[in-house]
């Protein structure tokens, strides 16, 4: 057997045992729901308005007036020198004084005081969006390659190499995004709770038993995937190489989902609507694109899959 053969089906096996260990933690979580982290809180209505925290205090105007009885424009409430959202998260009463804090080692004493402005938070958001516009471009310009119309202005700037480099790129802010929920003090998550999908239950991260967390999650790991496949292309067959290409819309749609029903920035109208018009554009292209894929990899499984040339090497390409 050639090297080439070799290395073909050794990273087919790799692939094959990727999606066979998701499948299989997916569906022992949601075998076992007894294992998930419950979180009780109240959820707050926020009837479709624009989400802010107008005193940085790690809580929304909206959830101090429906929730806590604070006051959205003062970080202190009560004046004890503790933010309101540190005293909700220590489990004292921020609108009590008298209320003692509860004990705090130094690094969490120094993060709490007043003035503290919740950079995680931003971080957190920041990186979401990030995240979003280089998946955008990355199905954008795989798709747009595929269409007569807009192939001709594409083509000139387009590579499989700055393809990648654009996947790359939205899988660096992806994982920004959800590891710096570690250090996120409003939903405080460990380890488990950002790798395991279906582990952290809060009720406002599910709607009609859908959990849009565990939907963001399962879309990074579909992101790793066809990350590292791209990459490993050349030694993969061609067929099988375009059939794990085909959870590029899975994953797009689930990170649609999970930004859409869970996104703070995207509850208000505004950026709500450009994100699902930017969405949908992607969408109408893809219709074609997944039908012709369909009937290119059923022609070819019909008619077989070649093996490369002896030495075969990964050039830049325009195709994807």
């Amino acid at each position: 057997m050639s090297p080439n053969r070799s290395k073909k089906i050794w990273f087919s096996l790799a692939g094959f045992l990727i999606l066979a260990l998701l499948a299989g933690g997916l569906l022992a979580m949601q075998s076992d729901p007894g294992k998930a982290t419950e979180v009780q809180l109240t959820q707050v209505d926020y009837q479709k308005g624009t989400i802010i925290d107008s005193d940085f205090d790690g809580l929304t105007d909206q959830g101090e007036v429906q929730l806590f009885g604070t006051d959205p424009k003062s970080v202190d409430t009560d004046g004890d020198g503790f933010s309101d959202g540190v005293e909700q998260l220590r489990g004292t009463n921020p609108n009590d004084s008298s209320d003692p804090i509860l004990p705090m080692n130094g690094a969490e004493l120094a993060s709490s005081f007043s003035n503290e402005t919740p950079w995680v938070w931003y971080l957190t958001r920041s990186a979401a969006l990030m995240g979003f516009v280089f998946l955008w471009l990355t199905v954008f310009l795989g798709l747009a390659i595929r269409n007569p119309l807009l192939k001709k202005i594409i083509e000139p700037v387009y590579s499989f190499d700055f393809h990648c480099f654009l996947a790359s790129a939205a899988l660096f802010w992806a994982l920004i995004h959800s590891g710096s929920l570690l250090w996120e003090k409003v939903f405080p998550m460990g380890i488990k709770d950002i790798v395991v999908p279906f582990f952290f239950r809060y009720p406002r991260f599910v709607f009609n038993g859908v959990d849009y967390l565990a939907l963001g999650i399962v879309a990074l790991y579909l992101m790793v995937i066809l990350v590292v496949t791209s990459y490993a292309r050349c030694w993969m067959s061609q067929r099988f190489w375009r059939v794990l290409h085909f959870l590029n819309p899975l994953a797009f749609l689930f990170v649609v989902a999970h930004g859409v029903m869970i996104g703070t920035d995207l509850q208000a109208n505004i950026p709500r609507l450009i994100f699902l018009a930017a969405s949908g554009l992607l969408i109408l292209l893809a219709l074609p694109n997944i039908w012709m894929g369909i009937r290119s990899l059923f022609g070819a499984a019909l008619l077989g899959d070649e093996p490369g040339e002896e030495g075969q090497t990964c050039e830049p390409s325009t195709r994807d």
